[in-house]
């Protein structure tokens, strides 16, 4: 499956131009994050592209056509409105978070790695808990301090706050929640600030199975 955007279902051995006329000639790319085999993309403008595999609805586009090209996630029906600040793209799921301090999620929740906890039943219309367009997280579930980034793994996911503060939900398998424990949590659940020795958290970022913070003040790796 493309998750090149190229619109083409082969591998490609060099590297490739994707024309400016499949984003939008007026804007500027300013991230990205990969998948497994899908690719999102954010413009300057807080727009989001998504593109490539799309069997769990990671490409929120409220279906699970996979998509060749670029395809944009209208950020009035996807997002109320808000300019999209950062994304992150996991095994078969995906988050984001906009300018208001908002985070939003959807593909894949079999592991509960949304974090939507009782909520999920609202939000999931497709088979196999999966959730086809992006859904809001509730800021309750999170401590009700803004949203600065989120990281999708494989089947888990963090949340960063404008506190400091760093949230997990999902499967805790081989302990990427960070919480002591082998407990999958179904709603975004706080990570004791004692295992940061009470560092306010400044960035995330997750692998397939584990995770890693660096505090906001003195740089300091957590992992």
């Amino acid at each position: 499956m493309d998750a090149l955007g190229l619109g083409l279902d082969c591998y490609i051995y060099v590297a490739y131009l994707v024309l400016p006329l499949t984003w939008n000639s007026t804007c500027e790319l300013m991230a990205l994050s990969l998948g497994t085999d899908f690719t999102l993309v954010l413009t300057e403008s807080g727009s989001v592209y998504a593109f490539g595999t799309n069997r769990n609805g990671q490409l929120g586009l409220g279906n699970l056509r996979n998509q060749l090209i670029p395809a944009l996630l209208e950020k009035v029906d996807a997002f109320a409105g808000e300019e999209v600040t950062m994304v992150s793209a996991g095994h078969v799921h995906s988050a984001c978070v906009t300018r208001d301090g908002n985070a939003w999620v959807w593909g894949s929740n079999l592991w509960e790695q949304a974090g939507l906890d009782q909520i999920a039943q609202l939000v999931q219309h497709g088979p196999a808990h999966d959730i086809l367009r992006p859904a809001l997280i509730p800021r309750v579930l999170f401590g009700n301090s803004p949203a600065l980034m989120v990281a999708c793994g494989e089947i888990f996911t963090l949340l960063l706050t404008a506190a400091g503060h760093v949230w997990s939900a999902g499967c805790k398998a081989h302990g990427q929640l960070g919480h002591n424990d082998t407990l999958h949590k179904n709603a975004f659940t706080l990570i004791d600030p004692v295992y940061f020795s009470y560092n306010a958290i400044g960035m995330i970022a997750v692998g397939r199975g584990h995770s890693t913070a660096l505090t906001r003040e003195e740089g300091i790796l957590m992992t």
